[in-house]
């Protein structure tokens, strides 16, 4: 899959572009820019420019947008998940004006993409959650809601699932005995939407919920 990652320009964006390849794989860079920037945003876009060509020997493409128009962003934002449909797409949104950040942020809820920022003072980049399943859907399945509910109250937010299946016990959905495939299938749509986390180690396999997933669950009425 290619992993293209998308930046808002700001003057500084020269000096987090090599810290991003210690974290994630990135086949693919692309700066969105506003038409004509201030002379350190040009210059540090052009220092971008050369590290990508000499030492990354990364692909970049520079997009602008019209100034001031957000709507024209947006466009250009979708342009590029048109024309890479099956790409992973991540938003580093660390630069620039915080309109400009905000509405490609945006980007990242619309396209299924992951948004993240590079703070000086933490070591690994914060990664922003994206709701990927509607709160009706989770509202609707008892079971969704149980398997939250059994994580979040759980000491470390993490279980072995066959110790989770034994607290369940029965399907809520239905009051049936609680199978091992269905709480499988269960797991694997919760993890689809990246609200849980699911570890294989041998024999054990391992669920956690994540930061979406909490708040998804804080949210349930």
């Amino acid at each position: 899959m290619l992993n293209i990652h998308i930046l808002t320009a700001g003057a500084n964006v020269d000096k987090g572009i090599q810290r991003i390849t210690r974290f994630y794989p990135v086949e693919k860079y692309v700066i969105i820019t506003e038409e004509n920037p201030p002379d350190d945003v040009q210059m540090s876009i052009e220092k971008v420019i050369e590290v990508c060509h000499s030492a990354l020997d990364i692909p970049l493409d520079v997009i602008p947008y019209k100034k001031g128009d957000l709507n024209d962003l947006m466009e250009k934002i979708i342009e590029i998940r048109k024309n890479y449909p099956e790409a992973k797409l991540y938003f580093n949104i660390t630069f620039g004006r915080k309109d400009f950040a905000i509405m490609t942020f945006m980007g990242a809820l619309w396209l299924d993409g992951i948004g993240y920022y590079l703070p000086k003072e933490f070591e690994k980049p914060l990664e922003f959650p994206t709701p990927k399943m509607p709160m009706n859907t989770l509202s609707k399945n008892k079971l969704y809601q149980q398997i939250l509910r059994e994580l979040v109250g759980n000491t470390n937010q993490r279980i072995n699932q066959s110790i989770l299946k034994n607290r369940i016990s029965k399907n809520p959905n239905n009051n049936k005995t609680l199978s091992s495939q269905v709480l499988s299938q269960a797991i694997g749509v919760l993890e689809e939407a990246s609200l849980v986390n699911k570890e294989v180690n041998g024999r054990e396999t391992i669920i956690s919920i994540t930061l979406a997933g909490r708040i998804a669950y804080s949210m349930l009425p």
